[in-house]
């Protein structure tokens, strides 16, 4: 982690994750808090906290994304976004009801069940 810069009210600090990250911030200081053994600054653990359900939806479709290579076809990202919600929102439904299998595995689950009922109740002949 880089030092804090401070102007005015305004904060920024860069964290290095997995990418480098830029932190902006009116409200905070630089203070860190220890969670699960991990030093965060208390800015994302307060922005972890208050997201928004769009912000949590855009983060766990994030970490499996569908290949896409779709350049200037718009409509190509629009239909794999109409597959990837309907898939999270089943997932939210499976885990309200005491569903145990983490997202990756859900997903892979119910991608199995669906080609095997599409290939096995639309065979052409």
């Amino acid at each position: 982690m880089s030092s804090p810069h401070r102007r005015d009210r305004n904060i920024t600090l860069r964290l290095k994750d997995k990418k480098d990250v830029v932190l902006l911030s009116t409200i905070h200081s630089a203070e860190m808090v220890v969670i699960k053994d991990d030093l965060k600054p208390k800015m994302v653990i307060d922005y972890n906290n208050s997201m928004g359900r769009v912000d949590k939806v855009d983060q766990h479709l994030a970490a499996y994304p569908v290949p896409r290579n779709s350049g200037k076809r718009y409509y190509k990202k629009i239909f794999f976004n109409l597959l990837e919600l309907p898939l999270w929102n089943s997932y939210v439904l499976y885990t309200i009801s005491e569903g145990r299998k983490i997202p990756l595995d859900y997903r892979i689950v119910t991608y199995h069940y669906y080609y095997y009922y599409y290939y096995h109740h639309h065979r052409y002949i």
